[in-house]
């Protein structure tokens, strides 16, 4: 595979945070007093901007929060400065296009580090969950447009919904619900979250929503 020469290459400006929205204050300090500051609630939620440097004080993270979830632009460096992924999260969730790049600066990578494999069956599609780093959303919608006249049979594995908030999982359920085929199956791991799985088992009940673990064998 050959990969154009695209550097994600530039000297990494994170600025320390000098405010904080109502309601939260600043916690931590910037280089070269501390590698790490945020805009916290009293009982130590993150509200607002968020940075974090290495030892060299170069920039490792940048990234906004709201109510203790991550919501806004997020950029993570490699330790030689160039970017290593970029794009935002809604309440908590991947929300949108992400870029992720190599720490030789060039990409954005056409295979990202977290991939969904669908699967025809007699029934349905069974779709495989990586981790979800797109959305779950974004994903199924991909998926509905790659296979237009087709249902969702099962949905496996693990879905970065963990710290998600109700409005997320409320948005998840729906595009479930409206793609699903008959006799839907959930089975959701890793990064999914209690939460989740909650959520999926009171809209579609406990015959749809089934452990994963593993070793488990799940048979169409």
């Amino acid at each position: 595979m050959v990969m154009a020469a695209c550097s994600s290459r530039a000297t990494p400006t994170v600025v320390a945070i000098t405010a904080c929205p109502q309601g939260a204050e600043l916690v931590g300090d910037a280089p070269p007093k501390a590698l790490r500051q945020c805009c916290q609630k009293s009982e130590g939620v993150r509200h607002g901007a968020s940075r974090e440097w290495y030892e060299d004080h170069s920039a490792r993270t940048s990234s906004e929060w709201w109510d203790g979830n991550k919501h806004g632009r997020f950029t993570l460096w490699f330790k030689n400065g160039r970017i290593r992924s970029e794009g935002a999260h809604r309440h908590g969730a991947p929300a949108g296009k992400w870029k992720f790049f190599n720490e030789d600066g060039t990409g954005p990578c056409p295979i990202i580090d977290d991939a969904t494999l669908v699967a025809r069956t007699p029934r349905g599609l069974v779709a495989m969950f990586g981790c979800a780093h797109a959305g779950y959303v974004n994903i199924l919608k991909a998926v509905r447009t790659a296979f237009p006249d087709e249902r969702l049979l099962s949905v496996v594995g693990g879905l970065h919904l963990g710290g998600a908030d109700d409005q997320v999982l409320a948005e998840a359920v729906a595009a479930t619900g409206a793609f699903k085929a008959d006799r839907f199956t959930f089975h959701g791991g890793h990064c999914t979250g209690g939460k989740t799985i909650a959520y999926f088992r009171e809209a579609f009940g406990d015959e749809a929503v089934k452990p994963l673990g593993a070793g488990r064998v799940i048979q169409y």
